[in-house]
């Protein structure tokens, strides 16, 4: 008989109920922590299970991550993408 298993984000939200947004310096945060571990666009990609030219594109800001791929980078490159509204409002 198989395991019933439920699918759940990789972090939880710091408050719940509070709305997540990909922080503005995405690209930068991306490249940086792959970089620091030494890793190739084409590994990243592998390691995700994303194409090199997905990894590529968030690079240069030609794709804006959505939640699921933020979160498959922030687990593997261990990087905060997502944060509260609030704080973006704050820093604005």
């Amino acid at each position: 008989m198989p395991i019933p298993f439920k699918i759940g984000p990789v972090h939880h939200d710091p408050v719940p109920g509070t709305e997540l947004e990909i922080d503005p310096d995405y690209n930068v945060i991306v490249k940086q922590a792959r970089e620091r571990m030494g890793l190739t666009q084409e590994a990243l990609g592998r390691a995700i299970n994303e194409k090199p030219s997905v990894i590529s594109h968030v690079e240069s800001r030609k794709l804006k991550p959505d939640p699921i791929l933020a979160r498959k980078l922030m687990h593997h490159l261990r990087v905060k993408l997502l944060v509260p509204s609030s704080e973006l409002e704050k820093s604005s």
